[in-house]
């Protein structure tokens, strides 16, 4: 069977409490930490910008009102060699009461998945990977293009989701927001905006963009972009 595989570096303190202080290898409490549901949550709708056809900040949009959870995880095996721990489990995003009109009046949307917690080269984050969540992705989908068409844009249609390579992102800076982070905040400011992205790396993110008020700014989100520049350039970040 195909699965899809998504990959991300995530937080350097893998859990809500303290687990891996100093770097440690993850383990099988991994595959039940809040970072963990965290960082699939982001992988899951990363991937969903990606597939999106239409305009990002509708996808961005259900993100912001879902938290991702893992009911009955289990670790399937731990390699202490190379600091990996495989789980699975099942994959739930509970649908907030305000948008289920977009979900046919479902509560939950679940899939079984099996995903990864694995300490980064570098020591400095860990490497989570996400497969099999394909029908929840087609909801997502689904309901992404409804919100739009209701807002009066254009219809999309919504195909099954094709297998995808493994992809991964940089990793955080300890502490604190990694680069990735800061430009990803930044660029969906004016994502919502309706900016229009020219660059492989915006396109792959929120799509073409490039709907009224293109990307002009009120001073809310100009002084949002503007401090999100200061945190971008302390930390020498290059884009």
């Amino acid at each position: 069977m195909k699965t899809r595989a998504i990959a991300l570096i995530g937080l350097g303190m893998l859990g809500g409490c303290d687990m891996l202080k100093g770097g440690g290898a993850p383990d099988a409490a991994s595959c039940a930490a809040p970072a963990t549901f965290k960082g699939i949550q982001s992988l899951v709708f990363s991937q969903v910008r990606q597939d999106f056809k239409g305009q990002a900040k509708y996808v961005n949009d259900l993100e912001s009102a879902f938290s991702a959870t893992v009911a009955a995880p289990r670790a399937v095996s731990v390699n202490k060699d190379i600091g990996k721990v495989e789980c699975e489990g099942r994959l739930t995003l509970r649908v907030p009461v305000d948008m289920r009109d977009n979900f046919a009046q479902v509560e939950e949307l679940t899939d079984d998945v099996g995903y990864t917690v694995q300490s980064s080269a570098d020591g400095k984050g860990y490497i989570y990977t996400i497969g099999g969540f394909t029908g929840v992705e087609k909801q997502l989908l689904a309901a992404a293009a409804r919100r739009q068409r209701a807002d009066g844009g254009p219809a999309v249609a919504v195909a099954a989701p094709e297998p995808v390579r493994t992809v991964q992102t940089p990793g955080p800076v300890a502490g604190g927001p990694s680069c990735q982070d800061l430009w990803m905040e930044r660029n969906t400011i004016y994502a919502a905006a309706g900016n229009c992205f020219n660059s492989e790396r915006g396109r792959a993110a929120f799509g073409k963009g490039c709907f009224p008020p293109f990307g002009k700014l009120g001073p809310d989100d100009a002084r949002k972009v503007a401090a999100i520049k200061r945190s971008e350039q302390a930390l020498g970040c290059k884009d």
